[in-house]
């Protein structure tokens, strides 16, 4: 509209909505009345229950184009759009139950230490859980290659191409022999939804060798982040503990046995992976 010069012009109008008066002339105005007005509150469609699993549903938004995020399971919110925080909202189900047993944010838009707390936690969740994870308004600024393996190590394609005020969300499972990706998304606003089995523990039968007459049989076996992220070592068929952590400790982890006897002489790890010392400590 082009005002005249001269032209009065007055205006009563609501964001969002059609509703609006207008007058324009030499002497304008005008009167309107409004009620107030009320929040909308979403409403939701409830689900059946799954039976053996559970619906996961996320969605996320970048800063342009809403800025939330939110996690349901089974119909429940486990994560609200108000409990959301910038950066990666993260939540872990048991594998078995599907109950919550971890839940936090790791703002990697603007903590730069984030990267690393997310990996580290990541490490101490149990093999089999569910990880499901959101952004809200922006998470790639601060991103490091270590908060990225989180999610790669779990087969994430996404992760890498994350971009600023993007969503993303994204279902896997941790520390498996392969990489169990069962839903990710990634744009300016994403949602998803898909029903997970309850995993079942696998027994596995260990076939334990004979023993070896006049000898020892000794096993070494080492898995890097990616692949289980463990070391073990074995001598006839016994596990020799090298740290506190079952799986062993990061580095080099070292038995030494007496020559005659196998007897075990010393075991230890050597985290040469951030510490140069224990080079020198080794030898």
């Amino acid at each position: 509209m082009n005002l005249e010069q001269g032209e009065m012009y007055v205006f009563i109008g609501v964001k969002g909505q059609n509703k609006m008066t207008e007058k324009r002339g030499p002497g304008v105005g005008v009167g309107l009345i409004l009620s107030f007005s009320e929040p909308v509150k979403e409403v939701r469609k409830k689900y059946a229950v799954t039976e053996g699993g559970s619906r996961i549903e996320f969605e996320s938004a970048g800063y342009d184009n809403g800025n939330w995020a939110s996690i349901y399971i089974e119909n429940d919110a486990v994560l609200t759009r108000e409990e959301a925080q910038t950066g990666f909202n993260i939540v872990a189900l048991d594998g078995r139950t599907h109950k919550v047993i971890a839940k936090k944010n790791y703002n990697t838009q603007l903590d730069g230490n984030a990267s690393k707390q997310m990996a580290d936690d990541f490490k101490k969740i149990p093999r089999g859980s569910v990880v499901v994870a959101v952004v809200k308004n922006s998470a790639d600024r601060l991103l490091t290659q270590e908060g990225k393996n989180v999610f790669l190590s779990m087969g994430s394609e996404e992760i890498n191409h994350l971009g600023d005020r993007q969503g993303f969300g994204f279902v896997g499972v941790t520390h498996q022999e392969g990489q169990y990706i069962f839903g990710e998304q990634k744009g300016p606003k994403v949602r998803a939804a898909m029903t997970l089995g309850h995993s079942k523990p696998v027994k596995k039968k260990v076939r334990k060798p004979e023993r070896v007459e006049g000898g020892s049989r000794f096993e070494v076996h080492s898995g890097g982040f990616a692949a289980m992220d463990f070391s073990k070592i074995m001598v006839n068929n016994e596990d020799v503990a090298t740290c506190k952590d079952p799986k062993g400790c990061r580095g080099l982890n070292v038995v030494m046995v007496d020559a005659f006897s196998h007897k075990i002489l010393h075991a230890d790890s050597y985290d040469t992976h951030e510490d140069a010392t224990n080079s020198g400590r080794l030898l």
